[in-house]
């Protein structure tokens, strides 16, 4: 699924890119699904970084990266555990093999 930046509120570090390259990597022919959501991980976690230099640079006293792993983790265990339909449909989708012969 597509994620809009409008989506994700506009004071808080995007996640949306991550969606987005997350869902094209299922959609590659061959991709492995677990490198798909290791990569996901990843720049969710890079995001989190982010919202934490967001939070010191406005003076914030709370500590965002904590909840935002917690986050992390949920979303990553959600993929993993929950994404195979939708990896199975984006790579059905994406390994077309052509019929019959070459026309090279």
């Amino acid at each position: 699924a597509v994620v809009s930046p409008q989506s994700t509120g506009a004071y808080l570090p995007q996640v949306a890119p991550c969606c987005n390259t997350h869902d094209v990597c299922y959609g590659t022919c061959g991709s492995g699904k677990a490198s798909c959501d290791v990569q996901f991980r990843e720049c969710l976690g890079r995001v989190c970084g982010s919202a934490e230099q967001v939070v010191r640079a406005v003076g914030g006293k709370f500590d965002v990266r904590e909840m935002c792993d917690a986050a992390v983790n949920g979303v990553h265990a959600v993929v993993q555990t929950g994404g195979c339909p939708a990896y199975r449909t984006a790579q059905k989708e994406a390994c077309v093999c052509a019929s019959g012969p070459s026309e090279l």
